[in-house]
């Protein structure tokens, strides 16, 4: 029964972070995109998350787009620092570094998704070129995150690649690959998107996490 114990806390783990992007990530996302639109289409963007966000959180663009890089750099910072329990070393600081800077990516793609569900006219093609832009550094900060965190933390590759853990782990990476792969290919069928299904979008990369 213990032998099941990691694949219980890694869904338990999962669901909890899946909650939290679905609830919050979005926004920060809209938030960090802010410098890239002109007034109106931020006062669009920022109409589109209203009945989501927080009354007592600034709305105020400049303060709105530094909350949410300095709110999506912390949370990947700490996730690093916990995965490498707080060591406070070089390598724990590079690892934590790197989740820094691939966090706010991820949450860049999902407010560009949510852009694309919730307005329309130019700022879905502004959300468009904004995703696409940042579809490829996201994937290979993923990556990159995937191979170094069994490296930086011995507990998570004992988890990772022991039997049975390893089989029941197993899917996981692969439905990643393969959602990501069809993340990209629905970024070269740019009518899909227009004709609604930027849902699709949204949700898969809601998973790939």
């Amino acid at each position: 029964m213990e032998q099941f114990l990691p694949i219980a806390f890694m869904l338990v783990m999962g669901l909890a972070l899946l909650i939290y992007v679905i609830l919050d990530g979005y926004d920060l996302g809209v938030g960090m995109l802010l410098p890239f639109a002109n007034d109106q289409q931020k006062d669009l963007m920022i109409a589109s998350i209203g009945p989501f966000w927080d009354a007592k959180k600034e709305r105020w663009n400049k303060i709105f787009f530094a909350g949410s890089v300095i709110a999506s750099v912390s949370q990947g910072w700490m996730l690093g620092s916990y995965i490498t329990r707080l060591k406070g070393n070089l390598t724990s600081g590079l690892f934590s570094a790197l989740i820094a800077v691939t966090l706010p990516s991820l949450y860049v793609l999902l407010g560009a998704a949510w852009l694309m569900i919730k307005t329309e006219d130019k700022i879905i093609y502004n959300a468009q070129r904004w995703a696409r832009l940042a579809i490829v550094p996201m994937g290979l900060r993923l990556l990159l995150v995937s191979i170094a965190t069994p490296i930086v933390s011995s507990s998570i590759l004992a988890k990772w690649f022991t039997m049975p853990n390893a089989l029941g782990l197993l899917p996981i990476p692969l439905s990643c690959i393969l959602i990501y792969g069809r993340v990209l290919w629905v970024f070269r069928r740019p009518d899909i998107l227009i004709k609604g299904y930027a849902w699709t979008l949204f949700a898969g990369l809601v998973i790939t996490v």
